[in-house]
């Protein structure tokens, strides 16, 4: 048994719900975590394990130190406030949240492609099916969206299904998200978002 392994799988696989929690409209109970300091001990905790450079592990800290505990109704103002900047903008957000979205903004295309219908979602979809993994909120949430990517990367790694995981980040999320959390880091106005861009970073650093 690699104990090693198995630690940076099971961190990788809590981080990666975490940051699924950051990617989809915060809800009262993530403001709770960030009022109450637990999602910053959730980070200092997981961090260890993540296998990525020292000077990542540093940035995070950085970012960590600046998370003060809030009143929870304010934390979750503000987070929903910097969510919808960030990722919700209806012409131009500042993160396209989706792979397609994200993908073409970077190419500089004028031309969106559809959310549900693109190449790469109707590519994503088969690998669900084929996996047998059935999304939650499927009819709203497209299947290139940077949480759906996540909670299908948390689903093989905790069933250690180790090659399919690996294969997934190479073909799939960690083709996208390491530019997608820097970009967040680089653009959030807030301590939080800024955490969450590093801990993505750190995640899916290269």
């Amino acid at each position: 048994m690699d104990t090693a392994r198995d630690a940076h799988e099971a961190a990788l696989a809590d981080a990666c719900r975490l940051l699924g929690a950051c990617v989809r409209l915060p809800t009262p109970q993530l403001a709770a975590s960030v009022a109450d300091g637990s999602l910053a001990a959730s980070v200092r905790a997981l961090l260890p394990h993540l296998g990525c450079s020292e000077e990542r592990m540093r940035s995070v800290v950085r970012r960590l130190t600046l998370c003060q505990p809030a009143e929870p109704a304010a934390a979750l103002t503000s987070l929903r406030r910097e969510y919808t900047r960030l990722f919700a903008h209806p012409v131009k957000p500042i993160v396209p949240i989706c792979e397609s979205l994200f993908t073409s903004a970077l190419r500089g295309e004028d031309e969106k492609p559809l959310l549900m219908v693109n190449r790469r979602a109707m590519e994503l979809d088969e690998v669900y099916r084929a996996a047998g993994y059935e999304r939650t909120r499927s009819a709203a949430v497209p299947p290139d969206h940077m949480e759906t990517e996540l909670a299908f990367l948390t689903v093989l790694l905790d069933k250690r299904a180790s090659a399919d995981a690996a294969a997934f980040l190479e073909r799939y999320v960690g083709t996208w998200a390491p530019t997608f959390f820097a970009l967040v880091e680089d653009h959030a106005r807030t301590p939080e978002y800024a955490l969450f861009g590093s801990l993505g970073c750190a995640c899916f650093e290269r």
